[in-house]
Order: C-alpha cells, then structure tokens, then sequence
C-alpha cells in the first residue's frame, strides 16, 4: 500500500477513490491499516489506542515505535532481535487526546465485560452450534476431494485411458481417513483445539460465579486459580478475541449476533 499512495493527507474516502482507480485496485480499508504502520501522523477514535482488542486487531498494540508486531510462539529470537532494533531507531509516539475528558468513560467501557449465569449457558449452545458448522465445512471438503476424484476418473474414461471395467471400479472408492483429514485446511482442525480451550474457560467460569456473597479477586489471583483448574496459560487467552473473530469468518457465520454471549467470554479472555 506504501508504494501505491504517494505522501499526503488522506481520509478513507481519498483511499477508496484512488483504490478504484489505481492500475492494481486496492481495498481502501486494509490499505488504510497498512498505511498505520508508516504514517507520521493517524487521527483516529479513542478505541484503537485504548480498547485492546481494537488495537491488537489494526496492529497498533505493538509497543513504542511501531515495531512489527510478534505474537507469542510465532517470531524467532531473530525476529525479535530485529523488531528491538527496529524500535530503538525509532523515536517515541507521541499521543494526543482531544476532549481527554471522555477517556475515563471509555476505558471503562472498552476494559469491562458483564457476565451471568445466562450469558454463560448461551455460551455453551453457541460452542456446540460452533462445533457442529466446524464438523459441516470438514464434511464439505471431504466432499469436495470425492467431486474432484470423480471429475479425474471421469475424465480419464472420456479420454480414452480407461476402460469401462476400470471406470466402474474406480468410480465409488471408499477414500483412506488420512487423504480425507489432509484436504481439510489446518485452521480448521485448530478450530477444534480451540472450541475445547473455550469449553474449559466457559466451565471454569459457571462453576467460580457459583457463590451466595459478593467476591473481589484481582487479575494475578483470577488467572492463577484458572491455570491450576484448567492448565490453560494466561497468555494463550490474550489471543481468544480475535482468536475467535476469525473462527467466525471461516466458517462463514453470518448471523454473528446470535454468537454475542460467546464474543462476551472470549472478550473477557483477552482483558483479563
């Protein structure tokens, strides 16, 4: 995106009209979120600084700098080494808030999240709907290895290559589970390591809201009890937002409303 828009002031309606009429158009939207990361100056809403999972999600959580981003497990120690580098040379951001006034509100909104007992039972349908629409994409690509085997076939009997015999015996195989499994794309598969982390989360969290008093735990203490109950680490839940955001967009949810009480818990996850 940097090589395509020249240096300038832009809104992201300049983006779109140059988008449209560039010899490669682009999307002005993820131009504008590439453009974040060279830009000298980016007006922009309280959210995308203080909100975390707005943040993470447009790649301005990456320290002072704007180093490229590494998530944990992902950059090797070279990798790291460079983006340290890379920060060094940097000078500091310098943030400016207008009607500065509003920040206490905002954060407030951006850093809670209510959960019940409600919230937590509709989380447990919506990962078992989530499940099952994992399960019906692997049946889909399943089904799509088996059309393209029989186009194959078919296609070696048009040409000549088979005989009808040999059509016939070819034509209805019964495929191995591992040539199945391999189509299915690994993001998927992942999908189901992720859904059971959130079953555990969404279990833990019904059995800790299940007291007659009022309770105050601070975020260290919360997080330790989880990892004894749960053995999941705090910082594999940092991801579980967009974590999740993405599962959605694979599996090509539409209706993501109905999804709002599991957004809710996954959202805690990463506050948290």
């Amino acid at each position: 995106a940097t090589t395509l828009v020249p240096p300038g002031v832009y809104t992201i309606e300049d983006l779109k009209t140059m988008g449209a009429k560039a010899n490669e158009p682009f999307c002005p939207y993820f131009a504008a979120r590439r453009l974040l990361q060279t830009a000298n100056v980016v007006v922009l809403n309280y959210q995308y600084v203080l909100d975390p999972k707005v943040s993470q999600a447009a790649l301005l959580g990456t320290g002072v700098g704007r180093a490229p981003p590494s998530y944990a497990g992902a950059a090797s120690a070279g990798a790291q080494t460079s983006a340290k580098s890379f920060a060094a040379n940097k000078e500091p951001s310098i943030i400016v808030f207008d009607e500065a006034h509003n920040i206490d509100n905002v954060c407030i909104e951006a850093l809670s999240v209510n959960l019940n007992r409600q919230t937590l039972e509709a989380s447990s349908k919506n990962l078992t709907k989530l499940m099952d629409q994992i399960e019906e994409v692997k049946r889909v690509d399943q089904q799509r290895l088996q059309d393209e085997y029989q186009r194959l076939v078919g296609g070696l009997r048009d040409a000549g290559q088979i005989d009808a015999d040999m059509f016939e015996h070819l034509a209805n195989p019964l495929l191995p589970d591992d040539i199945a499994k391999d189509v299915i794309p690994g993001n998927i598969r992942r999908a189901e390591h992720f859904v059971s982390l959130m079953r555990k989360v969404v279990l833990y969290l019904k059995t800790y809201i299940r007291v007659f008093e009022v309770q105050s735990e601070g975020p260290l203490s919360f997080l330790h009890k989880l990892e004894q109950e749960t053995s999941i680490e705090a910082k594999t839940l940092k991801f579980c937002y967009e974590r999740l955001r993405s599962l959605l967009n694979t599996v090509r949810v539409t209706n993501l409303d109905e999804f709002t009480p599991l957004t809710l818990v996954a959202d805690f996850c990463t506050l948290v």
